[in-house]
């Protein structure tokens, strides 16, 4: 798994690139995601909600608050 790189100060920036899509499985419709740093020409993919979720709460470093990284 490859892991993008996160921003190495407090109050740097990063910017991401969130796709969003359906294909067929059959005659099944299946949610996929991707997440791209495009300057970095860095890119994950996803098959689920939770499996993107779970992955931009330990990248951005939030915790299970949601508040984020400690000062």
């Amino acid at each position: 798994m490859t892991r993008l790189p996160s921003p190495a100060r407090p109050g740097d920036h990063d910017l991401y690139l969130l796709r969003v899509w359906y294909e067929l499985d059959g005659d099944r419709p299946v949610w996929r995601a991707s997440v791209r740093q495009p300057y970095l020409d860095a890119r994950r993919h996803f098959t689920t909600p939770e499996g993107l979720l779970a992955f931009l709460a330990e990248h951005l470093g939030a915790g299970t608050d949601g508040a984020g990284p400690a000062p």
